[in-house]
């Protein structure tokens, strides 16, 4: 025991990331809207000192029933991968069926060249 002892929270029953029901009231957060918060995250990226937190609506799904958007209770803009496209989180369908097309120039007369035409290499080069 030391002085003090009897004023510090306690941490075992609290994890990063989860909001406790007092925590709502006092945000006067609806069921179903994201922390205040979730748009910088969004912004800026999480948090450095937990790397494997997992944030509904920035690394993680958001709530069944949530939406996506900016309107009041929105989850904020969707998750995108590098090239800005939308991450799909459903699972995989069928595959789609390739197509056997010959590229043009990799064909002769004798069957199939392993370069394609203009790529051969010269009998010498300038320097």
């Amino acid at each position: 025991y030391y002085e003090g002892k009897e004023f510090e929270t306690k941490l075992k029953e609290k994890k990063p990331g989860q909001l406790s029901e007092e925590l709502k009231a006092a945000l006067n957060m609806p069921p179903l809207a994201p922390p205040p918060w979730l748009i910088a995250m969004q912004r800026y990226g999480p948090p450095p000192s937990y790397p494997n937190l997992k944030i509904p609506g920035l690394n993680a799904p958001i709530p069944e029933g949530a939406q996506w958007g900016f309107h009041p209770g929105g989850w904020g803009k969707p998750p995108v991968d590098e090239i800005v496209q939308p991450i799909e989180r459903s699972l995989w369908g069928e595959l789609e069926a390739e197509e056997e097309a010959l590229q043009e120039g990799l064909a002769t007369p004798s069957g199939i060249s392993s370069v394609p035409s203009g790529l051969e290499t010269p009998e010498y080069i300038e320097l």
